[in-house]
C-alpha cells in the first residue's frame, strides 16, 4: 500500500504514480519529503475503522480492522437486507461474517 495525499493507493497503483511523478533525490528515505509531494511505501496494510479500498482502481487492501471497523462492516451487512453488493460479500468472506444474503450482481 502507499499513501499519497491523503490517500490510499494499491501497489500497482501506488508504483504507478511514482513512475509518473518527479521525485525526490533518494526516494527511499521517506523523511526527506511529504506524502503530499510524492507517493510512500509500500507498506502493509494497517488497522482501520473501516475496509480500506484503493483511490485509483477501488481494490481492497485487505487490511485489518479495529472493534469500530468490525461494528462498521456488521452494520453495513444488516443494512443491505437480503442483498449484499459485491464489495460487501467481499468484506464479509475476507473478515469472516457468516451471512445467509444474497450475493447481488
Amino acid at each position: 500500500m502507499y499513501i499519497y495525499q491523503a490517500a490510499l493507493y494499491c501497489n500497482p497503483c501506488g508504483r504507478a504514480l511514482q513512475d509518473r511523478l518527479e521525485g525526490p533525490q533518494d526516494p527511499d528515505d521517506e523523511s526527506t519529503y511529504d506524502s503530499d509531494d510524492f507517493p510512500k511505501g509500500p507498506y502493509g496494510p494497517s488497522e482501520s475503522d473501516t475496509p480500506d479500498h484503493c483511490d485509483a482502481c477501488q481494490e481492497f487492501l485487505e487490511n485489518p480492522l479495529t472493534d469500530e471497523g468490525y461494528r462498521y462492516v456488521e452494520e453495513q451487512l444488516n443494512d443491505s437486507g437480503d442483498r449484499l453488493s459485491d464489495t460487501e460479500q467481499l468484506w464479509a468472506n475476507f473478515y469472516g461474517f457468516s451471512v445467509s444474503y444474497v450475493w447481488s450482481r
